[in-house]
């Protein structure tokens, strides 16, 4: 029973975890593509300018 015990304190650590890491939110993303065209320019250039 103390083992078992045990493994539900652990499973629930990573909840407390996220809550310290992100307790403050998330930065707004600035250097997002402002429309669909720059976005499909950016993929197009990431997956096929190796080429």
């Amino acid at each position: 029973m103390l083992a078992l015990l045990a493994l539900f304190s652990v499973a629930a650590t990573p909840a407390h975890a996220y809550d310290k890491l992100f307790g403050s939110g998330f930065d707004n993303v600035t250097d997002a593509p402002v429309s669909d065209a720059e976005a499909t320019r950016f993929l197009t250039m990431a997956t096929s300018a190796a080429r």
